[in-house]
C-alpha cells in the first residue's frame, strides 16, 4: 500500500511537470500554443495559427520555426510539409 501511494505521487508531480512546459504566446503575427523553454520561448511542439487563419504545426526553436512541420491554409489544406531550419524552408528541386 505504501509503494502504491508513493507511486501515485510521483506519478502526479511527473504529470504536473509536463503540462507546465505548455503555454500560450502571443506575437504580432499570430498565437503560439505548444512547449516553452525556461525563458518563455517557443521551443519544441505547438502549433502557431497566423491572424490570417493559416496555420504551422511541428518544431519550434527559440521562438522560430525549426526542423519538421507543416503549414495549412485557412481551410486545412496542406501548402507546404517538411523540414525548416530557423524560420527558413528547405525546398530542394529534382527532376
Amino acid at each position: 500500500m505504501r509503494f502504491i501511494k508513493i507511486f501515485l505521487s510521483i506519478f502526479v508531480a511527473f504529470l504536473l511537470s509536463i503540462s507546465a512546459n505548455a503555454e500560450t504566446i502571443t506575437f504580432p503575427t499570430g498565437v503560439y500554443d505548444g512547449a516553452v523553454d525556461g525563458k518563455g520561448r517557443a521551443n519544441g511542439q505547438g502549433v502557431f495559427k497566423f491572424k490570417n487563419g493559416f496555420l504551422y504545426e511541428g518544431n519550434f526553436s527559440k521562438n522560430k520555426i525549426h526542423k519538421e512541420g507543416k503549414f495549412m491554409d485557412d481551410a486545412g489544406k496542406i501548402i507546404y510539409e517538411g523540414k525548416t531550419s530557423y524560420g527558413r524552408f528547405n525546398i530542394y528541386l529534382t527532376d
